[in-house]
């Protein structure tokens, strides 16, 4: 899978937050910007090696709000961390990819359902990482406000859905082949 298209499913993942346009002005063979329809940010997938992706969304004043690392192998696209401002912007508050699934997992009602929820949860866990993993990522989302907290729950949803549709066409095309060759 080539560079391109690989950048194309990694800006998909932030379709849901707003109606970015890829600008060749701005963007270069390693680095491709994306710019809100109505202005109101760019998100940038730079390619720092050839399998390694920085994604960076910013607000309305150009100020980074979000970076994504991803690392971007053939056709596997796995995200290695997300870091989001924290809610006074004096802190960056970074999630690993086990918090994210539990964010995705016990998405409620937004930030304070989802609080709510992984803290109820909290005292029925047995097992210590389990437990660890929740525990720290009620603490960062806590840390977010409610409007990064819903960019970040809705690029990990549309990432859980595009990865999910992959395996899915994937296997697929498997079964189809060994179909084929009998």
């Amino acid at each position: 899978m080539d560079i391109r298209h690989r950048t194309e499913i990694i800006a998909g993942y932030y379709s849901r937050l707003n109606d970015f346009q890829w600008s060749e002005k701005y963007s270069r063979s390693d680095q491709f910007v994306y710019i809100a329809a109505d202005q109101s940010g760019w998100l940038v997938v730079d390619w720092k090696s050839k399998d390694r992706v920085q994604v960076r969304l910013t607000d309305k004043d150009g100020r980074v709000k979000a970076w994504d690392d991803y690392l971007a192998d053939g056709t596997d696209i796995q995200l290695l961390s997300a870091i989001r401002r924290s809610e006074h912007g004096k802190e960056h508050v970074e999630f690993t990819p086990e918090e994210i699934k539990m964010l995705h997992q016990f998405k409620y009602g937004g930030r304070k359902g989802t609080l709510s929820m992984l803290t109820d949860i909290l005292p029925v866990i047995k097992d210590r990482q389990t437990r660890e993993i929740v525990k720290n990522t009620a603490e960062k989302i806590g840390k977010l406000t409610e409007d990064d907290f819903k960019d970040l729950a809705e690029a990990t949803k549309k990432r859980f859905e595009i990865e999910m549709e992959r395996e899915i066409r994937t296997r697929s095309n498997e079964a189809r082949e060994q179909g084929q060759k009998r």
